[in-house]
């Protein structure tokens, strides 16, 4: 277990003045949590093996759900940012072990008036029989503005089941593009679910592409986008 108890305090406090629950905080219930790239909380999970390394801009992360691994409880993950910088880059692998059952529960952070580029790259692999769901919560200030370039490559193997959900929760969206790309074997089954809101000059683009490879493949997006003011939105999927 890794803890940074100064930089924990500041966190849970600029974080739960957006939104976040406080009780994830003072129950120590996330498994990883990264602060723009400092490692502040690490905490491993029955069945789940995960590797972090701290880089000048963010953080590298390779997790590995051990096969037939079944959690009753999510895995909590946060990666934010409570100061400003130029730029936050994360990269990730998730492999979901064959006949594994898990959910991931991320939560995107940006303390009030942060303005940063976030760049966000994921390769998730869930192997035969598996069932993996990754929820992706993000909350944000009315003042923070953060241009997020977010790209998911998921090969969902045959029989598996993999579910996605990307939902802005609160504050500005900023200049946002969410991508995700899957490949689906024979009899599995893939669900992209996109909930944004753009407000004042926001930008909202959306894409979802789908490659159904074998027999009984299926597949399922759905995106729920909400352009006000002079926001301006954009959806593609293929």
């Amino acid at each position: 277990m890794t803890i940074n108890l100064e930089l924990l305090r500041l966190v849970s406090e600029r974080f739960s003045e957006l939104g976040l629950p406080r009780e994830l905080f003072e129950n120590s219930s996330f498994n990883l949590l990264v602060d723009l790239n400092r490692v502040v909380l690490k905490y491993p999970a029955p069945g789940v093996r995960s590797e972090v390394h701290e880089t000048p801009t963010g953080a590298l992360t390779r997790v590995y759900v051990e096969p037939g691994a079944c959690l009753e409880e999510p895995v909590f993950l946060c990666f934010g940012a409570t100061k400003s910088a130029e730029v936050q880059t994360t990269e990730g692998e998730i492999i979901v072990g064959e006949g594994a059952d898990i959910k991931f529960v991320v939560y995107g952070a940006m303390a009030e008036g942060v303005k940063l580029l976030h760049r966000n790259r994921l390769k998730i692999t869930v192997e035969e029989g598996a069932r993996f769901e990754f929820l992706d919560f993000h909350y944000t200030g009315e003042e923070t503005f953060v241009e997020l370039d977010t790209k998911t490559n998921v090969r969902v193997r045959d029989g598996a089941y993999f579910k996605s959900l990307f939902k802005h929760v609160r504050g500005r969206a900023g200049k946002l593009r969410v991508s995700i790309e899957a490949e689906v074997g024979a009899g599995a089954t893939a669900v992209l679910e996109t909930k944004l809101m753009g407000k004042k000059d926001d930008t909202l683009y959306v894409e979802d592409l789908v490659h159904l490879n074998g027999e009984g493949a299926r597949a399922v997006s759905k995106s729920r986008v909400v352009a006000l003011d002079s926001a301006k939105a954009e959806f593609v999927g293929k």
